[in-house]
């Protein structure tokens, strides 16, 4: 049998995969911080450090879009609204604040 199409859209619950690549970011920061300071000018340390930087700098480039996909997931399931002020993860002294960010979803949603 087949099904007619009523012309109403569909609306499909927003996913719950966006926290994932911020909780990459926050796994990425210590590793981060503990290259930089143990880094030396050898270039075969590079070949370990660099992909880790590029993988940080992308992750935290994407950033604003996987929290405003989150958002909409995070707003969905529970009471809390994440603050707009957690887009400024892009900024790289502000990035720390992801922690903040996965911690009060763990808070409110329960996962991760």
């Amino acid at each position: 049998m087949r099904q007619v199409n009523t012309g109403e859209a569909e609306s499909s619950p927003p996913e719950d995969r966006w926290w994932i690549p911020i909780g990459i970011l926050v796994a990425l920061i210590p590793i981060m911080i503990v290259l930089g300071l143990v880094a030396s000018p050898d270039p075969f340390y590079a070949l370990f450090t660099a992909p880790v930087a590029l993988l940080g700098f992308v992750l935290t480039f994407f950033s604003p879009i996987f929290i405003h996909l989150d958002k909409q997931y995070v707003e969905s399931v529970s009471t809390w609204n994440p603050s707009g002020w957690y887009y400024s993860i892009i900024f790289p002294p502000l990035t720390l604040l992801s922690i903040v960010y996965i911690y009060q979803r763990h808070k409110y949603v329960g996962v991760p």
